[in-house]
């Protein structure tokens, strides 16, 4: 598995990405120091993977950031309109 950070311009349309790390297989500290740099860099408002391990990542966060569990119904229609943003050129990728 891998850890994806990432920052969306939501502000626009097309909304576009404006940050992209993935990385794998490194400390949590590490990583979730990572997402708390970029978060505020950009000012963004922070979601995280809530599902499993997202106790340790509260643990580690700096920032107010909420968790999403990505279980079930929740998972299906996040992948869904994900899919249907793309589709319909809702989203710009550099």
């Amino acid at each position: 598995d891998y850890t994806v950070i990432s920052v969306g311009r939501i502000d626009r349309k097309p909304a576009e990405l404006g940050y992209f790390m993935r990385v794998n297989r490194r400390p949590y500290p590490m990583m979730v120091g990572w997402f708390n740099k970029a978060m505020r860099r950009y000012n963004a408002a922070a979601c995280h993977d809530g599902t499993g391990l997202g106790n340790v990542v509260n643990d580690y966060l700096d920032i107010n950031a909420r968790s999403f569990i990505m279980t079930g119904e929740k998972r299906a229609k996040m992948r869904s309109e994900y899919v249907s943003a793309i589709e319909r050129g809702g989203w710009r990728f550099h």
